[in-house]
């Protein structure tokens, strides 16, 4: 345990590092100063000064040297590594669009197989992290579908809680009505009326299906339809026979520093 003293010493000692050219600069200088003070004269102390002060000025400029060369190395350093940051970033943007390209293209089979003739779907990923869903994805044929009215979800209520827990859930000819659609929501799902309004979507069916890598489960797929039976419980069968939901699986549950950001993949555009 250090004491006051000791912390004394430290200070000092620090205090003379980064001062010491200046020290032996200033001592290297007296030997002048006492010879002019002395009116010329090199006896007794002015003589002494005289011939030992300018031993103080290798040293000065030995330790200016070295803090120059210091300095030189650090700023060296700091440009090399704003360099590779701007390397490192580069590359996760190329990684998070390689990844974008991917979810698209399988979110786009995905839905383009499962759905019937005259009906729009829509596919969103959900990652799950601690007690929140946070939306990496979304796709749809129709581009107005793809807005966003919430990026992130608890996970303790509406359909991807309960998909979350079972599995997978499916629900289909849900009201027309918006207002009745909205109290179905609250009692089937625990969301509030205001929750429920604020849902961006009308979606009259739906089928959620858990994801999983390596037996643990990482998130939710989530199928949505304004139309009745746009998806249904069968689609759920059909989910679940599907290779590409494995890859899907494989995409959101890489580290979110390596490839994926927790909150959103890529900027989603926001619903007006």
């Amino acid at each position: 345990m250090s004491t006051p003293n000791d912390e004394t010493v430290l200070r000092v000692w620090h205090f003379l590092e980064r001062h010491a050219a200046t020290i032996f600069t200033a001592i290297a200088a007296t030997g002048p100063v006492v010879f002019s003070i002395s009116g010329g004269s090199l006896a007794g102390l002015p003589r002494w000064a005289c011939l030992l002060s300018p031993l103080f000025g290798i040293p000065a400029f030995v330790v200016q040297n070295r803090q120059q060369v210091a300095s030189a190395s650090l700023q060296s350093d700091l440009e090399d590594a704003l360099t590779e940051k701007d390397r490192m970033e580069e590359l996760y943007r190329h990684q998070s669009g390689i990844v974008c390209q991917a979810l698209d293209h399988l979110m786009a089979r995905i839905a383009n197989g499962l759905s019937r003739p005259g009906t729009v779907l829509r596919g969103s990923i959900y990652r799950h992290s601690g007690d929140i869903f946070f939306l990496v994805a979304r796709w749809s044929s129709n581009p107005r579908l793809t807005q966003v009215g919430r990026r992130t979800i608890p996970d303790d209520k509406g359909i991807l809680a309960r998909a979350w827990e079972t599995g997978f859930l499916a629900r289909s000819k849900m009201p027309e009505d918006r207002e009745e659609w909205n109290e179905v929501q609250t009692f089937n799902s625990g969301l509030t009326l205001e929750e429920a309004a604020s849902l961006t979507l009308h979606a009259r069916s739906i089928a959620a299906y858990r994801l999983e890598h390596q037996s643990q489960p990482v998130g939710v797929f989530v199928l949505e339809s304004p139309s009745a039976q746009g998806v249904s419980s069968s689609t759920l069968d059909k989910l679940a026979s599907l290779p590409d939901m494995a890859t899907l699986a494989l995409l959101i549950s890489l580290p979110p520093h390596e490839v994926l950001p927790l909150h959103s993949l890529r900027e989603i555009p926001e619903d007006a």
